[in-house]
């Protein structure tokens, strides 16, 4: 950026005097100010973690000896006082590094004994820093395979993210904003008219010190926009980080995440649960904070940030020049002004407001324009916000004007003079187009040229552009009452939440004024209704089918009487291009055969266009969800009209994957009546619907068509009933709640039609317990898990018990006592468990495995049995409990291992162990515990070379070869006769072990030899090579005789085989001479899954 070079009124002479008085070197032995900034920059651009602390240490250091500000003591040259240029360029530079690096140590830091740093903060919720390298690293969150994110028992409250804000990272923001304080003073004081020299306070970083392949890389200038730019930054965040360490957040993240995991979270729940939570600190509060006085020190805080933005605009937007070779740090190009401009102008205006303690008008305009191709007449859509700043497209007829869809990418306007850059996706892949024109005069309009390239080349045409939409938005916003006493309480401005979860309509600000929500937020947005939130309506409630007998072939809807709407819907809430789509009463009825609907539209009668080539058409759909979140899902009725003229009523399911799972269809079953679509199908064909959320929606179909009116509403038909009992946790020990949940299938949160919550605080041995609103006359049973851990999922560690399955009764369903003694979950098979072990610092994954103890990974008998455990590692101490589900009787052998990078398979320097031989029969085995470690790589000493007939060698005579030694990342064989190195391939699921063989055939001496073989394998983590080698002393004299199966064999030898089933097979095989040892293969194929086992 500019040099700020002023001109010299002072003569030569004058200055160098000033030079030799004011600016000798200092003679102090530590090192310099150039030497230092030079160590700490060189640490700094290693980016790595390493560099990144001794560099803030460094800058330190520096800033100790050489950072205080220059003195101004003579009174002829008040602006260079005792510093010389050098000196004054150099504070600026240690001061400017030192803001920086002092966040990065903030960030990176992990040094134990307080928790003062983010990763140290995040490593309490296991969220571990995967690497010291900038090109590599991320913090891997502690996720399992479905999502679910696990943390640590040990996992600190809310309360210690908000104390880390207020405390050590608001003290490291203060502390950097003072550095850039430092840093502009030297700013001011070289831009100073008066100044006899010149001062340089621009930085130009060299781009081989970023990066030492980047010769060919422009070097970058740092320069004033930049530092009053990064000032505001830093400020900002000190507003932020004051806002939020002024409320209550002493929570137990813990518990927010499990029952996201659990899929339960309802935020008034936890609102009832936390009744200070979101609640302005007070001096009286605990912990004891003026939270009022943070929000004033907040509001100056953003005042600066906006002031100091201001400045940075300024000066970035008018920098003349740039150092030679190099290029800004931060530039404002023209395709971004307009965004920029937009974004300064309302900061203005919030400014001025802060300033004057009045309300400000924020401003935006959206825009919709068609675009025409002169030559084709194909079109496209435009829409632009932020007052023409930014935009999106898409095609309106077909894809072949400049594609299908995308973003608009730069938007600049001069005068009359418009140019727009297209990106998006087209037939031909990734598109490209820029339109070049001129606006009329009434700025309605465009016309002129455009080009666009694809993977087929480029083309060029001409255009015309018409507005279409113009929506000028202005909203009037008020941030004092935020900021001034006494301050407001955050869960005030909330909205109430219905069963599912959901925002009720008309409640923001509810706790402000519960009969009357304040919408206006107590005046932070004057002249805001609750219609202004756009809150879509969500009714919520047990609903009851009144009884009654509809006909649907009367045209007349008279017959529904008295009964009223199960809901009404928003009008004018559907898509205006779409007549005869917009919801607005549902009626439900049913008699001992039918459901009968009525839906009320309020924009015209049902619509009975038809389209074909290709069939399109208005459908109406009612679903009937199992659970409240899953959308869709469960049985839907739709209704359309047919090119008959007739009305066609179809009842329809799809399972998760889409797959049709249920269709039956009917004819006369529905009529239209004015703008009314009544219909009907029989109950038989939907199934219970106890239980069950309503849905309903119209939209233009094939499905691919957004739905016009969309309602996934909260009611749930009843009647519903209630299931108890008496629960028992012999073992509970205040740790986790018990979660009670009623299931129609297997047990997973999709399943679960109802749930009860007990809290720690809230259990006793032997309570009693009651679930509500189960679905009457629902085959169910019912699961008891105490979570121990408190992570929402059934992990090891938690107990559980079970029902025997029962179909609801109307009447409460009583008796059904939960004793929780079982160490796994409810499931199919056997399992193990037990506990891993590892007492070395590592995040990742643990991973354990179940094999049947013949596996291996090369063979397709290798395959993983059961369910795997595959979580993150969260010890206790250095231990973690893991369970292997799902297994069948049989003799198994597991393998684990911590998965660092989450990727697998196991990587060389990853802890791993093993057991083999464990035989589970009938009953789950327990207490198999395994203790981790790193293997040496080193060979076992079991290497061995020996001959071998090989039936899939057509009965040859081979050379076998096999070596123990993990941590290889390849193994190689040579001997007598062995013209070429030989490379095993790996061939157990521990990845330790290496096998191979060669037909004694290719040998070149046609014959095995005696000798030394050698194994050289090549570590995967260093590349080192380790060799041993194994003497083949002896050798057969002659071929051995291939041995051949005799019984029960069909046909040949090496054949399927059909066996009764429970009819034990006996097998006998003819004698070979010289045979040591016979080995007899046995595949089975399992008809019912479709796989082999051996």
């Amino acid at each position: 950026m500019k040099d700020n070079i002023r001109k010299n009124w002072i003569s030569g002479i004058v200055v160098l005097a000033l030079t030799l008085v004011f600016f000798t070197p200092s003679t102090q032995a530590q090192q310099s100010a150039a030497d230092l900034i030079d160590q700490g920059k060189a640490q700094l651009f290693q980016q790595t973690v390493e560099g990144v602390l001794a560099a803030h240490q460094t800058f330190s250091q520096a800033n100790t000896y050489y950072g205080g500000r220059c003195n101004t003591p003579n009174p002829f040259y008040p602006t260079l006082g005792d510093c010389s240029i050098s000196d004054a360029e150099e504070k600026a530079i240690i001061h400017g590094y030192l803001a920086l690096t002092r966040l990065l140590d903030l960030m990176l830091r992990d040094d134990g004994g307080n928790v003062d740093t983010v990763t140290e903060l995040l490593a309490q919720y296991r969220i571990m820093r995967t690497s010291n390298d900038f090109d590599t690293m991320d913090f891997d969150v502690p996720i399992d395979t479905e999502g679910h994110v696990i943390l640590p028992e040990s996992a600190p409250s809310g309360e210690a993210v908000r104390s880390f804000i207020g405390g050590p990272l608001l003290t490291a923001l203060n502390a950097s904003i003072a550095d850039m304080d430092e840093v502009l003073y030297y700013v001011e004081l070289a831009n100073r008219e008066t100044n006899p020299v010149t001062v340089d306070t621009s930085e130009v970083i060299n781009a081989q010190d970023i990066d030492p392949a980047g010769a060919d890389d422009p070097d970058i200038e740092i320069d004033e926009g930049d530092y009053y730019l990064f000032r505001a930054g830093l400020k900002a965040a000190k507003a932020f980080a004051l806002i939020v360490s002024a409320y209550d957040l002493d929570v137990d993240i813990r518990e927010i995440v499990a029952l996201f995991n659990l899929e339960a979270f309802n935020p008034t729940d936890l609102l009832d649960r936390y009744p200070d939570l979101l609640n302005l600190l007070t001096t009286t509060s605990t912990p004891s904070v003026d939270g009022a006085a943070k929000l004033a020190e907040a509001k100056n805080a953003l005042l600066e940030a906006i002031a100091d933005y201001l400045t940075a605009s300024d000066k970035i937007r008018n920098d003349p020049t740039t150092a030679q070779g190099a290029e800004e740090l931060i530039a404002i190009d023209d395709c971004e002004m307009r965004s920029e401009e937009w974004f300064r102008t309302n900061l203005t205006a919030l400014k001025d407001s802060l300033e004057n303690s009045t309300a400000f008008q924020f401003t935006d305009t959206e825009e919709t324009w068609e675009f025409t191709d002169t030559d084709t007449g194909n079109k496209l859509k435009a829409y632009f916000w932020n007052n023409m700043a930014a935009g999106d497209w898409h095609a309106l007829t077909d894809c072949d004007f400049i594609g299908c869809g995308g973003m608009i990418d730069c938007i600049m306007i001069d005068g009359d003079q418009i140019t727009l850059e297209f990106g998006g996706e087209g037939p031909n892949g990734w598109t490209e187009a820029t339109f070049t024109g001129t606006l009329n005069a009434t700025g309605d309009g465009i016309s002129g040229n455009y080009t666009r390239t694809d993977n087929t080349g480029d083309f060029s045409g001409t255009f015309t552009a018409m507005q279409t939409a113009f929506e000028p938005q202005a909203y009037t916003i008020n941030f004092n009452p935020f900021f001034g006493a006494p301050g407001y309480n955050l869960r005030d401005f909330l909205p109430q939440f219905n069963e599912c979860g959901q925002p009720v309509y008309g409640t923001i600000g509810y706790g402000l004024n519960p009969s009357d929500p304040d919408a206006t937020l107590g005046g932070i947005l004057p002249g805001f209704a609750q219609e202004d939130w756009e809150l879509e309506p969500m009714p919520a409630g047990i609903i009851e089918i009144p009884a009654a007998t509809i006909s649907v072939q009367d045209s007349a809807v008279s017959d529904w009487g008295t009964i009223t709407p199960v809901f009404s819907d928003l009008i004018g809430d559907n898509d205006p291009n779409l007549q005869g789509s917009d919801l607005q009463d549902l009626y439900l009825a049913k008699d001992n055969q039918y459901l009968y609907v009525r839906m009320t539209l309020a924009d015209g009668p049902p619509d009975t266009t038809v389209m074909s080539d290709p069939w399109q058409v208005m459908g109406y759909f009612v679903q009937f969800r199992t659970s409240r979140w899953e959308f869709p899902g469960g049985r839907v009725i739709q209704v359309n009209h047919t090119d008959t003229g007739n009305w066609r009523v179809e009842v329809w399911e799809r399972d998760s994957n889409g797959q049709l799972v249920y269709q039956e269809d009917y004819e006369g079953y529905a009529q239209a009546v004015g703008n009314d679509l009544e219909f009907m199908v029989p109950i038989s064909d939907l199934g219970n619907l106890s239980g069950k959320y309503l849905s309903t929606w119209t939209q233009w179909i094939p499905t691919s068509w957004e739905p016009s009116d969309e309602n996934e509403t909260c009611l749930r038909i009843g009647p519903l009933t209630t299931v108890s009992g008496t629960l028992s946790v012999p073992n509970h020990d205040g740790s986790g709640p018990v979660y009670i949940g009623a299931y129609e299938g297997a047990f997973m949160p999709e399943n679960r039609v109802a749930l009860d919550i007990i809290y720690p605080t809230d259990f006793s041995e032997g309570m009693a317990y009651t679930i509500t609103n189960v679905p009457v006359g629902e085959d169910v049973f019912v699961v008891a898990q105490w979570d121990a851990d408190f992570n929402g999922l059934p992990t090891p560690g938690d107990m559980f018990a079970q029902t025997e399955p029962f179909t609801t009764q109307a009447a409460a369903n009583t008796g059904k006592d939960l004793v929780l003694g079982k160490t796994t979950p409810p499931a199919g098979g056997l399992a193990i468990s037990g506990t891993v072990t590892y007492t070395g610092t590592l995040g990742g994954t643990l991973k354990v495995f179940a094999f049947y103890n013949n596996g291996s990974w090369t063979s397709q008998y290798g395959v993983i049995a059961g369910e795997p455990y595959v979580m993150p590692w969260n010890p206790t101490g250095d231990s973690q409990d893991y369970w292997i589900t799902g297994l069948d009787p049989g003799t198994y052998k597991i393998f684990a291992y911590i998965d660092e990078d989450g990727i697998g398979p196991r990587a060389a320097g990853e802890p791993c162990g093993s057991k083999q031989n464990l035989a589970i029969i009938d009953t789950d085995i327990i207490q198999q515990d395994l203790t981790l470690s790193v293997p040496s790589f080193a060979f076992s000493g079991q290497e061995k070379v020996y001959p071998i007939l090989r039936a899939d060698k057509g009965n040859q005579l081979c050379l076998a070869f096999w070596a123990k030694i993990p941590d290889a990342d390849g193994v190689q064989l040579t001997g007598p006769g062995i013209t070429e190195a030989i490379d095993l391939k790996r061939s157990s699921m521990t990845g330790s072990s290496w096998s191979g063989g060669i037909p004694v055939s290719e040998l070149s001496t046609g014959s095995i030899q005696t000798g030394d073989y050698t194994f050289a394998a090549t570590s995967a983590a260093d590349g080192s090579v380790l060799t041993t080698t194994f003497n083949l002393d002896t050798v057969p004299a002659a071929t051995p005789a291939a041995a051949t199966l005799v019984s029960p064999y069909e046909g040949t030898p090496d054949s399927e085989i059909l066996l009764p089933a429970g009819t034990p097979p006996t097998f006998a095989w003819n004698t070979a001479s010289d045979a040591q040892a016979y080995k007899l293969r046995i595949d089975l194929y399992d008809y019912m899954n479709g796989t082999w086992a051996r």
